[in-house]
């Protein structure tokens, strides 16, 4: 190369690493890469919490931005793998116990593929792409015609085999469960009537049936109650009546309470006692009318304590009488209690 050459080859190598480096400060920075579907821990590095987010995020076909609202736990034992599943709310979900066998990469996707096949049962919309997966690798593992099993290939070992590679992909068939889990439930409260006065002291005891995420569900409930006094021409009585009530209930959970209203039908014990009368007499008698109630409840555990406020309306009325010349007196329609208690979940 003569000292010309020599010169123009030199120029064009600085141009060269000039542009290179002026490319490398003006590049674009790379992407971060997408952040986990769900919350998502390990308490060990093997598998890596990322690895598994990303095979879950292929294995679902979520977009690089979907998040989900479940929580999953990778945690060790000294020979297994602990995978758990639970929702929003803390309700578990599933959980598993894998071997520790294979390298961190195939941990990974064997914990993804238990978590799909959970989140598929509470998310309907990705059992579609679960089954287009499960066809697409069953495409593609199938051998077209027997002379293309490598076990039957001219050049493959006599006696050799080799199995097709697994699709990494569990779906789950035929099982059907409504969205919310039903359980009955018990409860008590003890509370003070504060309508009419004077007031009075109250305890209930209720079993419901109802939908632990929310819904529609019934219950029965039985109440009692300290006597009022009431003046009458003549002297004074005590009255009690204690309702036995059914109807409908409506849950409406949040993540740490809930609410609940109900209302329905009421069917009432009346007590009447003299008190200044010689001789005091009592009588007895049956009355019907409607019950409405309203309460605020913790969301979670075996025991949740609640706050309530409750009403009856009495429809018949109910006279009481010292003698049948003397006028008589309308006891009260409506009745209010405000209460405490707590419903022990079985």
């Amino acid at each position: 190369m003569t000292s010309a050459g020599r010169r123009r080859f030199r120029l064009a190598a600085a141009l060269v690493a000039c542009t290179s480096t002026a490319g490398a400060v003006g590049a674009e920075p790379p992407p971060l890469p997408p952040a986990a579907p769900l919350d998502l821990a390990a308490d060990a590095p093997c598998p890596d919490a990322g690895a598994v987010g990303d095979a879950l995020r292929e294995i679902l076909g979520l977009g690089a931005t979907e998040r989900l609202r479940e929580v999953a736990r990778l945690a060790h034992t000294d020979t297994t793998l602990v995978v758990s599943l639970r929702d929003a709310d803390g309700r578990a979900l599933g959980e598993r116990a894998l071997p520790l066998e294979g390298s961190c990469d195939e941990l990974a996707r064997a914990a993804a593929v238990v978590l799909a096949t959970w989140l598929s049962d509470v998310h309907p919309e990705f059992v579609p792409h679960l089954a287009q997966r499960a066809n697409a690798a069953t495409a593609t593992n199938a051998p077209s015609a027997p002379s293309a099993d490598p076990a039957h290939a001219p050049n493959a070992p006599h006696g050799a085999r080799t199995e097709p590679a697994p699709s990494g992909l569990v779906l789950s068939r035929g099982a059907l469960r409504p969205e919310n889990d039903w359980r009955l439930r018990g409860a008590a409260a003890v509370g003070v009537s504060v309508l009419p006065v004077p007031v009075a002291f109250a305890g209930t005891l209720a079993v419901a049936f109802e939908p632990e995420r929310g819904g529609i569900g019934a219950t029965l409930r039985a109440g009692a109650e300290s006597s009022r006094e009431s003046a009458v021409p003549g002297g004074k009585v005590r009255y009690f009546r204690w309702p036995l009530e059914a109807g409908a209930l409506v849950r409406l959970p949040a993540r740490s309470v809930a609410f609940e209203l109900d209302a329905g039908a009421a069917l009432g014990w009346l007590h009447v006692a003299g008190r200044t009368f010689s001789p005091n007499r009592s009588a007895n008698d049956v009355t019907f009318g409607g019950f409405a109630g309203a309460r605020v409840l913790a969301a979670r555990g075996r025991v949740q304590p609640f706050v309530e406020l409750g009403g009856t309306f009495w429809i018949p009325s109910s006279r009481v009488y010292a003698e049948a010349t003397q006028p008589s007196v309308v006891l009260p329609h409506a009745e209010m209690t405000l209460s405490l208690g707590a419903t022990v979940v079985p």
